[in-house]
């Protein structure tokens, strides 16, 4: 009927590139209490080092959906926003210990008994992550389980002159460094 949008679909939403300060309700949000879990439980399996998570800076995120919002060339379009640099779990692991907050790789088998001993207690400071447990073998999998397709969003942001800013143990440190700082992980 001639209405005229665009449709975006957004990626996992994570602190300022800037600065790594997050929404006020740090809490309600499920990737930052995933981790939250993980540095709680301490463990993670050694087959979880080399996976990747995907972390898209809102302010970044925020400069993609502008320069789209100003042009009318790409309306009635669908576009996948989200940052494509990876990070895996080791290097997540690596920076967490500069906060003094170790957590240790596991063999598969250990960390399958450690996970059933540490769910005999009634414990929420894993809650967020008892979803994501592969059911057949107690493992976690975060790689990702949908392939999206995104290479035309690269595209037009690309031409549009935007450019997704690397993930690397900085940036990582400016979020947990927020996290420490209100007090959401300890």
């Amino acid at each position: 009927k001639g209405l005229r949008g665009k449709v975006l679909r957004i990626g996992i939403i994570s602190g300022r590139y800037s600065d790594g300060f997050f929404q006020e309700n740090i809490s309600a949000n499920a990737f930052y209490s995933r981790i939250k879990s993980l540095a709680t439980l301490k463990i993670v399996s050694k087959s979880m080092l080399t996976q990747k998570l995907e972390f898209t800076p809102i302010d970044e995120c925020v400069r993609a959906i502008v320069l789209l919002s100003k042009t009318t060339q790409y309306d009635n379009k669908i576009f996948h926003l989200y940052n494509h640099n990876l990070i895996s779990v080791e290097n997540v692991l690596t920076v967490l210990k500069r906060f003094k907050i170790s957590v240790l790789a596991l063999e598969d088998e250990e960390f399958k008994n450690q996970i059933l001993e540490y769910t005999k207690s009634i414990n929420s400071d894993i809650s967020a992550i008892v979803n994501d447990f592969d059911t057949s073998n107690l493992s976690l999998n975060y790689n990702f389980t949908v392939n999206i397709k995104s290479d035309y969003t690269q595209k037009i942001l690309n031409d549009l002159g935007f450019k997704w800013k690397n993930i690397n143990n900085t940036y990582l440190y400016k979020i947990f460094k927020h996290m420490l700082d209100v007090g959401f992980i300890k």
